[in-house]
């Protein structure tokens, strides 16, 4: 089956932005860009759906995705060790269901429902005589252009916040809190980028250590805004620029978890671009609030 037919192009397009930044005399805007030499990164993941279907970790017969349904270990031909390989439990185990699919799990994840819903139409091509190569290429091709759509799982409000009436924070005091927790982590620095192809076809230690340090420089400085005392009219700005990086934050981790569910993966690198344009944004907005009030 062709498997770069779906290639995700992960096109950082990074926007040149203003990092809120004061001098001692809180007006003065110091200049920080989002990425060192303002240029786009251009970098090819190899990840597709063709690959995810076709993908046989053990070379034991069953694709990877099928072996997730039945409980058996995709890195081991015999799971259990007794001497009858998977291919041939899972046969049973759909001669016993007279084709139909597994036992339903709870808790699914993207890669798991995406796994239930294959199996059940390629269950039903078979069964009506058209199941080929050519039908399972055309269903990888299906699914690629259904891509599951990037859904950000924490979303903080004000009831996270530490909220101080208008004039109680001084607006020095609060373009300070903030300054530092811009510049005490540096996400200015877009280098991570280069290291996430090489994590997902190998996911070797070097390229982990760097993707779960940016992850976690993320998740500080969440915690240092999360802390700050916010003015009640920098609200809005304050939590756009609180979820845009959390946003950003499990884009990180969903490439992290590429050997559990890739298919979540395949979702976070197709919307990185958005998340990055979100961050900038997010920004700007402070920027203009920054400057309403100087």
């Amino acid at each position: 089956m062709p498997s770069g037919k779906i290639g995700v192009l992960l096109a950082c397009c990074v926007l040149v932005v203003l990092l809120i930044g004061f001098s001692d005399d809180g007006n003065q805007f110091v200049q920080k860009v989002f990425t060192s030499d303002n240029k786009v990164k251009d970098l090819q993941v190899n990840l597709t759906y063709a690959d995810l279907i076709e993908k046989d970790t053990d070379a034991d017969g069953v694709k990877d995705w099928e072996e997730a349904l039945w409980g058996t270990n995709k890195n081991n031909p015999d799971t259990n060790g007794d001497g009858i390989g998977d291919k041939d439990e899972i046969e049973l185990l759909r001669a016993e269901k007279k084709g139909g699919a597994p036992t339903s799990f709870s808790n699914l994840n993207e890669t798991d429902q995406f796994a239930r819903e294959f199996f059940a139409t390629t269950v039903a091509l078979s069964e009506s005589g058209n199941l080929s190569e050519q039908s399972v290429a055309a269903l990888a091709e299906n699914y690629a252009g259904g891509a599951v759509d990037w859904t950000q799982v924490k979303i903080y409000t004000e009831a996270d916040l530490t909220i101080v009436a208008d004039g109680e924070l001084t607006n020095t005091a609060y373009s300070t809190a903030i300054n530092n927790a811009l510049t005490a982590y540096d996400i200015g620095s877009i280098e991570y980028i280069n290291v996430i192809p090489t994590y997902i076809e190998k996911k070797d230690a070097q390229s982990l250590s760097v993707l779960t340090q940016t992850e976690a420089t993320y998740a500080g400085i969440i915690s240092e805004l999360l802390d700050a005392p916010v003015p009640n009219n920098a609200l809005p700005a304050h939590l756009s620029l609180i979820n845009s990086l959390e946003n950003h934050r499990e884009v990180i981790g969903s490439i992290l978890v590429v050997e559990t569910n890739p298919i979540k993966t395949l979702s976070g690198v197709a919307y990185f671009p958005k998340s990055m344009e979100a961050i900038s944004n997010a920004i700007l907005l402070l920027q203009t609030y920054m400057l309403s009030i100087s």
